[in-house]
């Protein structure tokens, strides 16, 4: 076993492509992320489709990009304590994307049904996911949905608002990632109780 004396060395040798350093990321980040959907589904959250969540954020982290995420590793912290807000991030979008496909409207009548059914786990995350985004206001909501569903670019989504919405006049970048990241602190917040 090869001895490192730092995580930077850790993340340098992965990108000159050593072998076994990517496997020792691998391993090492495989049990980051099986230790968060486990503590997701310890709150409600089921993925009947594990190892495609785990594949999906290992390419995210590993190889997508030309490595970004590992190539933006500085030194600062712990390598680990640096990707799990990115694996934690990335799996929120994972929910949100599993959970988008479902209409607003058809979880919203169901809600107090799925809520109360504890031995429904999924039922629970994706009430909570629904409750939040069902409470917004139509500008919020259409930010969202844009962002999440249609995935569209900030532009694109001030040029609909602003034709649609009368508070969408005064749309900008800044409003958008306020309003998307405010969202994502509130899940998590919620996930956590």
């Amino acid at each position: 076993m090869k001895n490192y004396q730092n995580d930077l060395q850790i993340a340098g040798d992965y990108l000159k492509g050593d072998l076994q350093t990517e496997k020792k990321l691998y391993k090492e980040l495989n049990k980051l992320i099986l230790h968060l959907v486990r503590k997701i589904g310890s709150t409600g959250g089921h993925f009947p489709d594990r190892e495609n969540v785990i594949s999906e954020i290992v390419f995210h982290v590993m190889i997508k990009e030309n490595k970004k995420v590992i190539r933006n590793y500085r030194g600062n912290s712990k390598l680990f304590t640096y990707l799990w807000p990115i694996v934690r991030n990335k799996l929120i979008d994972l929910i949100r994307t599993k959970s988008r496909y479902h209409s607003i409207a058809e979880h919203q009548e169901n809600l107090d049904e799925v809520a109360s059914e504890t031995n429904n786990s999924t039922g629970i995350v994706e009430a909570i996911f629904e409750e939040h985004i069902a409470s917004e206001g139509n500008l919020e909501k259409f930010i969202k949905y844009a962002k999440w569903m249609q995935e569209l670019s900030y532009e694109n989504i001030i040029r609909i608002a602003r034709k649609e919405f009368p508070k969408g006049k005064s749309l900008n970048t800044q409003r958008i990632s306020y309003v998307l990241h405010t969202n994502r602190k509130q899940l998590q917040k919620k996930l956590r109780t």
